[in-house]
């Protein structure tokens, strides 16, 4: 851990200052006995991306289990589920990610629940056979999933763009501008809540994943068209389902 961190709350707050002097982070006036309020802009969430990104490595299993935790409506989520559902994140995510090759999945998603277990967020159930979210964990589990949700949102935006331009020609250019059209319009119409979602590195990145894993085989034969597509609106649907965790 850097040292400077070793007093924490003075880190934090010249950290603040420094912010607020660059104009990334603003504040209202101070209003005597009232502490004083942080905000950030939304044309300004971008730079904070980048801190962000800088050392979401070190995090991006506990996102994954985190998201993983919250989708759905079922109560409790089983050991196989979750997963299922962080080998398919790590799959998808492939070019976003530094992930360790060397590490077990299964060692990786039980240090991290047991972590969550040990931090109240989640519990376990009375049979041993799945988790459920403590009270805390429905305040804490989406800090941890927001690091990976511009994630997951720019590539449910790249997997519709793929089905909106299905029957064109799919020029890269093309499909990005319908990229960014999507992300804007999702984005005022409430389906996405980051801005930061719409990011021409991620939708190449996406679009680089769409291309060599999912609609492998797309020109072949008509019946490995019919399976691209059938594996591009199963990717679109789950991504969505995965942005989409309760918050």
């Amino acid at each position: 851990m850097a040292t400077t961190l070793d007093n924490f709350e003075e880190t934090v707050e010249e950290t603040v200052g420094l912010l607020v002097y660059r104009k990334v982070v603003s504040t209202l006036e101070n209003v005597e006995g009232e502490e004083p309020f942080y905000y950030v802009d939304e044309e300004k969430k971008r730079e904070l991306e980048y801190y962000k990104n800088s050392t979401i490595h070190f995090f991006i299993y506990h996102a994954f289990v985190a998201v993983s935790l919250l989708r759905g409506t079922e109560e409790e989520k089983s050991i196989e589920a979750i997963l299922d559902d962080c080998r398919f994140l790590i799959k998808v995510f492939k070019n976003e990610f530094i992930f360790d090759e060397e590490k077990n999945i299964f060692t990786e998603t039980d240090r991290i629940i047991s972590y969550f277990l040990d931090a109240s967020f989640i519990t376990k159930s009375d049979t041993g056979s799945g988790y459920g979210l403590a009270k805390l964990g429905f305040d804490k589990l989406p800090i941890w999933a927001s690091l990976a949700k511009t994630f997951l949102e720019s590539y449910w935006i790249a997997s519709r763009a793929f089905i909106h331009l299905e029957n064109k020609n799919k020029k890269k250019d093309d499909l990005l501008k319908n990229m960014n059209y999507l992300g804007q319009r999702f984005h005022k119409l409430g389906l996405i809540d980051h801005m930061e979602a719409i990011s021409q590195i991620t939708f190449k990145n996406a679009m680089r994943f769409i291309n060599e894993d999912v609609l492998r085989g797309d020109d072949e034969f008509p019946e490995g068209h019919e399976k691209a597509k059938e594996r591009l609106l199963q990717l679109n649907q789950r991504l969505y389902e995965l942005a989409h965790y309760k918050a």
